[in-house]
This record gives C-alpha cells, sequence and structure tokens, in this order.
C-alpha cells in the first residue's frame, strides 16, 4: 500500500495519512472486555423511591430500616433468635469497631473519679439511697478498666442494623409491629429510621459503608461474642444464605 504524502511549505511538518489514520482507529477501539456488567449493576433495583420511614424498591418490593436503640441489660448467645424465628423475612448487619486502649482508660479513669466525687457528696448529705447505684456503676466500670489495662478484655463500639422486607405497605407495618414488640419483651427498642431509610439501606449492605453513628454502644468482648455467629436449626432462613466463618 502506497504512502500518501501531503506537500508543505518551507517550515511546515509533514504528516503522513496513513499514521493518523492509524492514530484515529486507536482512539475508536473499544475494549470488548468492559463491557460485562459488574457487581453493582446486578444489585441495583431498578428504582428506589424513599418515603419517610420506608422505601420502595422496584416492583411492589417495601422495605423497613431500623437501628437498635435501647439494647437489654445482658445479652446471651443466641438472643436475637428469635426475631428471625417470628419474622423470617429480615435483615440483620452488625457493625463492630475497636476502640482505642489509651483512650478507653483514660475515659474510664474520668468517668470513675466524677461518680467517686458523686458518692461522697450523696453520703455528706445523707442520700443513702443513691449510693448503693453509684457504688455498683464504679465497681463496673473498675473492673473494665482493669481488664483493659491488662489487655485481658477490649471496648467496641456496635451498631445493630436491621431491614424488614414485605410485598406491601399493610404487610410491612404488621411486621413493623412484631419485630418492636419482640425487642419490647428482652427491654430493648428498635427505632424506625425517619428520613434516613436510604442511609440505613446502604448501611445494611455488605459493603461497609456505615454512616450513621448516633446509635452506636459501647460493648466488652464478651458482649460482641454474643453478636457472632447468629445461628440457630430452628430459625427460618434462606436456604441460599452463606454461613459466615
Amino acid at each position: 500500500m502506497s504512502k500518501q504524502k501531503i506537500k508543505h511549505k518551507k517550515g511546515e511538518k509533514k504528516i503522513c495519512i496513513e499514521k493518523v489514520k492509524k492514530k484515529n482507529r486507536k482512539k475508536k477501539e473499544i475494549d470488548i472486555f468492559n463491557k460485562a456488567p459488574n457487581l453493582i449493576d446486578i444489585l441495583i433495583p431498578d428504582f428506589i423511591d424513599e418515603k419517610r420511614d420506608y422505601i420502595v424498591i422496584g416492583d411492589g418490593k417495601y422495605i423497613r430500616s431500623f437501628v437498635l436503640a435501647i439494647y437489654p441489660s445482658k445479652t446471651y448467645l443466641g438472643w436475637l433468635d428469635g426475631v428471625f424465628s417470628l419474622l423470617g423475612d429480615i435483615t440483620l448487619s452488625i457493625i463492630n469497631r475497636p476502640t482505642s486502649e489509651d483512650s478507653v482508660i483514660r475515659q474510664l479513669n474520668k468517668k470513675v473519679t466524677v461518680l467517686e466525687s458523686e458518692r461522697q457528696t450523696y453520703e455528706s448529705k445523707g442520700n443513702i439511697e443513691l449510693i448503693h447505684p453509684l457504688e455498683k456503676m464504679i465497681n463496673d466500670y473498675d473492673q473494665i478498666r482493669r481488664q483493659v489495662q491488662t489487655s485481658n478484655d477490649k471496648l467496641f463500639f456496635i451498631t445493630i442494623l436491621l431491614r424488614i422486607n414485605a410485598k406491601n405497605l399493610e404487610e410491612l407495618n404488621e411486621k413493623t409491629d412484631l419485630l418492636k414488640n419482640e425487642f419490647a419483651k428482652m427491654s430493648a427498642k428498635a427505632r424506625t429510621l425517619n428520613f434516613r431509610q436510604l442511609s440505613g439501606l446502604r448501611a445494611n449492605l455488605p459493603f461497609n459503608t456505615l454512616n450513621i453513628y448516633d446509635y452506636e454502644r459501647n460493648v466488652t468482648t464478651s458482649g460482641v461474642a454474643t453478636m457472632f455467629p447468629i445461628a440457630n436449626s430452628n430459625v427460618e432462613s434462606s436456604i441460599d444464605g452463606v454461613p459466615i466463618r
């Protein structure tokens, strides 16, 4: 194939037409391997319609997101099994963040000092009925402090997010009542994320995008241990679920 060249005046650069065509072909070439669907393309619904306290996803799928605001005084292995047995189609995310040991010890020292001062004040005023609860709190905080100082325990920030799935709004409201009543039996409280349903949905997905920090609670290692794993042979769950190891 003959190469065509354009004549130029003196001082002008000569341009090879064939090289220009090759350069243009490279620019227009499309990567055929870049057209495969991504994971997000498979998971994302056709549309998301966010309301005040629920979201409509796709064709007729209603979801409502919650966060656990008040925890039971004591947790134990399997304490969340009753929620799964009752509701079935529910998504639960437990997010925990470790804390700095130096910061924990410093704050616990300050807390114990404040409580000791309050106890002495009540004792001098003769408020005996308030001394016993304060002494119990001082003992609990002091015990945690000693455990952390000796590296026998750690403190975590934990957030529990829940998501109910339903086929219509009526079913969603019925499941909401069941969920809140079940937690009320444990002296706990699940709060609806009003005006933050989309944020709750994002935080509940396995993308590590927690953006709800106002309901974090402090738990020790033993408290975290009661959250994982969540498994019970009597719990109705998805047959396609993936076990966490």
